[in-house]
């Protein structure tokens, strides 16, 4: 999550989700960050940004464990690892009132302190030849991730719900992978497609092996 690229009043529904009709637009019940991250890795990028109410509730929950949706008075629990970034030092922010002393106290477990790259110069070569280096990679990536997604989809009549499901993916998540791709779903709807639109020619074969991904 990019604390500083959210509207201040959407940060808590973000992080902590919301019930239908919280606000003018909570048309329907939505889990936030935090839910969906159970179990995992919660990364807040430019944590500095973060809304100091926003910061409270952040707090209460690292401490805790829990958390309410905006609208609800139920409490929940997640078990999420948090991660935060910022490029500002947050030690001076809190001694100006700027970021909550008690917040960073919670996150200050364990610091990484990465140098500016023009400090580290002899790091360039390196660095570049890594990236070089992972773009094949990526693009096997992209190309493998995007056919097990139509596979899913194929095989589940584009039904969305159920292939996420299959995949072993929050639906949101999922979707989020469709989107990337810019797959449609309509177009594995039952009728729309025939049998073999993802079949062996995208992943079997020469590819990426027969049944890398089952039949």
């Amino acid at each position: 999550m990019n604390c500083g690229a959210i509207p201040t009043e959407l940060t808590e529904a973000e992080l902590f989700g919301h019930v239908k009709g919280a606000y003018t637009h909570a048309h329907s019940t939505r889990a936030g960050l935090v839910r969906e991250a159970e179990g995992g890795t919660l990364f807040l990028d430019e944590i500095d940004s973060l809304p100091y109410g926003a910061q409270a509730k952040l707090l209460r929950f690292l401490q805790e464990k829990e958390y309410r949706p905006v609208g609800s008075n139920q409490v929940m629990h997640a078990d999420v690892r948090v991660i935060a970034a910022t490029n500002r030092n947050p030690t001076q922010l809190a001694a100006r009132g700027a970021f909550r002393q008690d917040l960073l106290f919670r996150l200050n477990v364990l610091t990484l302190h990465l140098p500016l790259l023009r400090d580290r110069q002899s790091d360039i070569p390196s660095l570049a030849l890594y990236f070089l280096r992972g773009t094949p990679v990526a693009k096997a990536r992209a190309v493998a991730e995007r056919a097990y997604i139509e596979q899913l989809l194929a095989s589940n009549g584009g039904n969305v719900t159920h292939a996420a499901r299959a995949a072993k993916k929050n639906r949101r998540a999922f979707f989020e992978l469709m989107r990337k791709y810019k797959i449609d779903s309509d177009a594995y709807r039952e009728g729309v497609v025939g049998e073999g639109a993802v079949g062996r020619g995208t992943l079997g074969g020469s590819a990426f092996g027969e049944g890398a991904f089952g039949e």
